[in-house]
């Protein structure tokens, strides 16, 4: 179901004007080859058509002159980028929604600046009497003696310790690594006797961390080597500092330049003014042909066959800007690329019994021409236009032929603020191809047969 203001704005729009042409939607559905129920849904807002071309085939058969044409397009590409939009969310929801629950993340070792907590010591061996050595009685010089009369000079004699318990775990062996020679000297120093077995256990752990942390973690938690010309670093007991990778400088104007082609093109090689003057040349025979497509399945059809429009091909270009920014089209041109005798190909006419002919509008260029150049027709002003994201114009251009096959494709002249450029126009990456159908054996597929039969003149 098609959802929104710019969905329904565009179905009240299209409802308006089928309601003031007179005619039912049975009458209606059956000139456009569409059912009954589909028309009922894109006037009433169940459905956005996928493309344009149904609605702009309505909306003439309603009398819309080109104002009203151009409008009814906005409202639609307002709708279907809507749409677009609303498609893309409910595909992230879902997809959030399929991913499995995140496990909770490892837990990370406590970095050297986190305090270190060591094991407490049993009650009994806290509480447990700790005998004093009875100081050495001084002698006749004033030298202290030991105990077993030897003369201690020059160092006073320390105080035994209290012995401690430490009970390592899993997580205290990590800080020990993590932290280095700093906590393994302090864990195994106490509370800064200093003395030599300090220095030999804090040099053990040193070694140990050496051996046991991990490239990641050394990057993270130690200080980079030294360099063979500069000066020695020393592990520092201050937190690990994280260095961010070096970002480009910014640009003079502090913001980075808008690259690429600000305006966007959306092209319809197969804008058929009605369903039954589009004509084309196939190379197969009519017996090996299925019936004529329509409208909307011409491309597919034209590929598949390799169809070529012939006499005439009316081509839709619809341009816009890619941001807010306003994009100027200074100049639009036809650049043909080669231009060959006629094809010796059969012409399929692809439907018979349609109203009177569409008023000519837009531009048109004559590709038998020696330099084949655009006219504007039926009040269409000529270039410049400006165009931008919420301000889209569409172009036709009918090009005719009845001389040359010619190859061919359209350049646009572009400008916004300091920036210029041309843009290239054709179908899909292939230049647009058009052959005059004079002569040549045509076929058209009456309503009620089965099968294709020689055209009907007169």
């Amino acid at each position: 179901m098609a959802t929104g203001a710019e969905s329904e704005a565009f179905a009240a729009r299209l409802k308006e004007l089928k309601e003031r042409s007179g005619l039912s939607y049975g009458q209606l559905a059956k000139r456009l080859h569409l059912s009954t129920s589909t028309l009922h849904r894109y006037c009433n807002g169940d459905a956005l058509p996928a493309e344009f071309t149904p609605v702009d085939r309505l909306a003439r058969l309603c009398g819309a002159d080109r104002a009203e044409l151009m409008d009814l397009h906005r409202r639609w590409l307002l709708a279907d980028a809507a749409r677009a939009a609303a498609k893309e969310q409910q595909e992230a929801l879902r997809g959030e929604a399929a991913q499995p629950a995140e496990t909770e993340p490892a837990r990370e070792a406590p970095t050297p600046e986190a305090p270190v907590h060591e094991a407490p010591v049993p009650e009994a061996v806290a509480e447990a009497p700790v005998p004093e050595t009875p100081r050495p009685a001084p002698t006749a010089g004033g030298e202290p003696t030991g105990p077993a009369g030897h003369t201690v000079s020059g160092t006073p004699l320390s105080r035994p310790r209290r012995p401690r318990v430490l009970l390592a775990s899993a997580a205290a062996l990590v800080v020990l690594v993590a932290g280095g020679g700093i906590l393994a000297g302090r864990l195994a120093g106490g509370d800064g006797g200093g003395g030599a077995g300090d220095d030999g256990a804090a040099r053990a752990g040193h070694a140990a961390a050496g051996r046991a942390v991990t490239p990641s973690s050394t990057r993270e938690a130690t200080s980079p080597a030294p360099s063979k010309s500069g000066p020695s670093h020393t592990p520092s007991s201050g937190p690990a500092t994280r260095t961010s990778p070096t970002s480009a400088p910014p640009s003079p104007a502090g913001k980075a330049a808008p690259a690429g082609t600000p305006v966007t093109a959306h092209v319809n090689a197969h804008a058929w003014e009605d369903p039954c003057s589009p004509r084309y040349l196939v190379h197969t025979d009519h017996e090996e042909m299925p019936p004529p497509p329509s409208e909307s399945d011409a491309p597919g059809w034209a590929r598949t066959f390799g169809a070529v429009p012939a006499g005439k091909q009316r081509i839709a270009v619809t341009l816009q800007g890619r941001s807010s920014e306003t994009v100027v089209l200074n100049a639009m041109r036809v650049r043909a690329v080669r231009s060959g005798p006629p094809l010796a190909w059969d012409a399929y006419i692809m439907g018979v019994g349609c109203g009177g002919n569409v008023p000519a509008e837009g531009f048109t260029t004559d590709l038998d021409a020696p330099r084949p150049a655009l006219k504007p027709l039926s009040g269409q002003r000529d270039f410049p236009y400006k165009v931008s994201a919420s301000d889209p114009e569409v172009f036709y251009v009918t090009a005719n032929t009845s001389a040359h096959d010619v190859t061919w494709y359209l350049e646009i002249d572009w400008s916004s603020g300091d920036r210029h450029g041309t843009l290239r126009v054709d179908d899909a990456g292939t230049p647009f191809r058009t052959a005059p159908a004079k002569d040549r054996p045509t076929w058209q597929w009456p309503p009620g047969e089965t099968q294709w039969g020689p055209e009907v003149k007169g």
